[in-house]
């Protein structure tokens, strides 16, 4: 007889349902895990109400998770990205913008379920002693992890961060351990401000009280910044241009956020002050055992950004109050 699990499965849009179903097997070169804890995050809430671009309906969301592989009982996390091996940055190293690349729970079936089988070569043993639900917040932190890579930010440097959700202070946070001095991070929502603080972030910019770009340059002069992350991304343009009117000449700016549509941007400037514009996605398997330890050391405080833990069966119900709580609500963790 076989062995059945539950899964929470977006049929369409605004439409979750609890699932009965068998146990996936896995195939060659795959392991079976049980799902232990599975983070929500803003491309599950974009999935939902069906405006993410590269997402349809059927699919079983979820790619921030933890969990026990079945056959060995290790404790793992998970980096979610699926690639072709083939192309030319597959080949070269940079799998992560393969041409072919799919998200398990985007393109593929993800962790809203009790058990989901993984290629072997995406799991990452975790130490015994990381709580599972911190352990769900792996993925997003290998995202910061990478961005500031891509920054290359040294010790001593200035920092801005746009945007103070789960990814601008999870680069918050791994900025300080790359050795960043000082960092200045806004945002509209001044709980979320508060916890920058509380995470590390020197000044904090709530931009519908102050104009971010005129209280920079009196306090650090046009000179004074070293790096800016753009992380917030979404239907308008204007944080980027914030970036690059606040980058001192010739430095660097990564977009970590995710637009949508086309935007207009001042290229203008970028070309007069040698500005460098890098995107920065997702993350490499080299980035998931840096943010492990982080995590595991406290350089990283995932427990801090865990708002509230709901059953795997109540997603809907958690997905609706991170909509109604968004200034308090950073993570929501599922138990299945």
């Amino acid at each position: 007889m076989k062995k059945m699990m539950e899964r929470v499965r977006l049929v369409e849009p605004e439409r979750l349902v609890v699932e009965k179903v068998e146990v996936p097997e896995p195939s060659e070169g795959e392991v079976l895990i049980q799902v232990k804890a599975c983070g929500i995050c803003g491309t599950d809430m974009h999935a939902y109400h069906g405006t993410h671009p590269f997402i349809s309906t059927p699919i079983v969301l979820g790619h921030e998770f933890s969990g026990v592989t079945v056959e060995t009982g290790r404790h793992v996390a998970v980096e979610p990205s699926l690639i072709c091996g083939k192309c030319y940055n597959c080949k070269t190293g940079r799998y992560n913008i393969c041409n072919e690349l799919k998200v398990i729970g985007c393109q593929t079936d993800g962790a809203f379920a009790e058990y989901i089988t993984i290629p072997a070569n995406k799991v990452f043993s975790i130490p015994k002693d990381m709580p599972f639900e911190e352990a769900a917040l792996i993925e997003p932190a290998a995202v910061g992890v990478h961005a500031v890579k891509q920054a290359e930010v040294r010790k001593g440097d200035r920092v801005v961060i746009l945007g103070s959700g789960t990814v601008g202070l999870m680069v918050l946070q791994a900025a300080k351990a790359f050795g960043a001095s000082e960092i200045i991070i806004t945002d509209t929502l001044n709980p979320r401000l508060e916890l920058a603080r509380e995470l590390g972030a020197e000044y904090t910019i709530n931009v519908k009280d102050t104009a971010p770009i005129k209280w920079i340059h009196d306090t650090f002069g046009k000179d004074g910044i070293d790096k800016v992350f753009e992380c917030v991304g979404g239907g308008q343009s204007v944080t980027v241009n914030q970036a690059i009117q606040l980058a001192r000449k010739g430095t660097r700016i990564i977009l970590v956020g995710v637009f949508e549509g086309k935007l207009p941007v001042e290229l203008g400037l970028v070309q007069d002050r040698e500005l460098e514009l890098i995107g920065s996605l997702m993350y490499k398997s080299n980035d998931f055992p840096e943010a492990i330890g982080l995590i595991h050391e406290g350089k990283i405080n995932a427990r801090r950004l865990i708002s509230r833990i709901f059953p795997l069966k109540k997603a809907e119900e958690a997905i609706r109050l991170m909509e109604k709580e968004k200034g308090k609500i950073i993570r929501i963790i599922l138990i299945p």
